[in-house]
């Protein structure tokens, strides 16, 4: 008769487990399907550094090009930084276009909070750029949005500084 508190017991057992992964289950799918969002190469960044070229070209956008916009400390990226925890600086901008985030996990909730969090973010803030790169010198690193738009991300003394560059073609030209 002692095996009738042992079968129940495992029943129990067995119905609390069948129950926390019928609640799992869900939730692994909505988060598989955002990652997923987020891996697919037509979204991701990756990282290319400066080459002789691509310092040229910075300097002749910092010398012809129009600035756009220019914020000093850069205050968007300053608030994402503060909602996932990015450096605020080029290396942070680096970090966050190219986060993975880790596979969902079954018995580490709090992980899975926090990755769902930069995903979001991810998903919200990421811009879309004509090549998928970021390229990242010394201190400074650029997106090319367009053969006519970029955006600059540079280390300074006063934080991370943010310059949206426009190039006007001239009526010379």
């Amino acid at each position: 008769m002692k095996t009738k508190p042992l079968q129940i017991l495992s029943l129990v057992i067995l119905v609390l487990l069948a129950g926390y992964f019928g609640w799992q289950i869900p939730l692994k799918k909505k988060y598989d399907h955002l990652r997923d969002q987020l891996l697919d190469p037509s979204l991701s960044f990756r990282v290319q550094g400066f080459e002789q070229d691509d310092l040229t070209f910075l300097e002749t956008v910092k010398k012809d090009w129009d600035v756009v916009a220019q914020e000093c400390p850069d205050v968007v990226f300053a608030e994402i930084s503060e909602a996932v925890g990015f450096e605020e600086s080029v290396q942070g901008v680096v970090d966050f276009h190219t986060y993975k985030v880790a596979p969902f996990s079954f018995f580490n909730h709090r992980q899975n909070v926090n990755e769902m969090l930069i995903a979001t973010t991810m998903a919200i803030a990421l811009p879309n750029s004509m090549d998928h790169l970021l390229y990242l010198g010394e201190g400074v690193c650029f997106i090319k949005y367009s053969e006519e738009v970029i955006e600059v991300f540079e280390d300074t003394q006063d934080g991370l500084s943010r310059t949206l560059y426009r190039f006007v073609k001239s009526d010379e030209e």
